[in-house]
């Protein structure tokens, strides 16, 4: 789940700000081993070779929360996949 806030009713949340907020989590993540906590969770996730499905939705809340959800298929995070799920960026 991404959240933002704001006051102003025409304010929209995009796809890419979501995404581009999961993916900053690669600073916290290590590459080719098991991670000690799931600070990097929602990269791991995004990055994922084994998802081969996406779905996403936004919406707004009274009070001026914006949110997008994403549900993947299969879902990743397993425990002992990382390696092989979580390759390291290309230079």
């Amino acid at each position: 789940i991404y959240m933002a806030w704001s006051s102003d009713p025409t304010k929209e949340v995009t796809g890419r700000e979501a995404v581009d907020s999961w993916y900053s989590e690669i600073q916290q993540h290590q590459f080719g081993c098991e991670p000690r906590s799931l600070g990097s969770g929602h990269f791991t996730q995004v990055v994922w070779k084994a998802s081969t499905e996406l779905g996403t939705a936004r919406a707004r809340t009274a009070t001026g929360k914006l949110l997008v959800v994403a549900n993947y298929n299969p879902a990743g995070n397993l425990i002992d996949s990382f390696a092989q799920n979580v390759p390291p960026p290309k230079k």
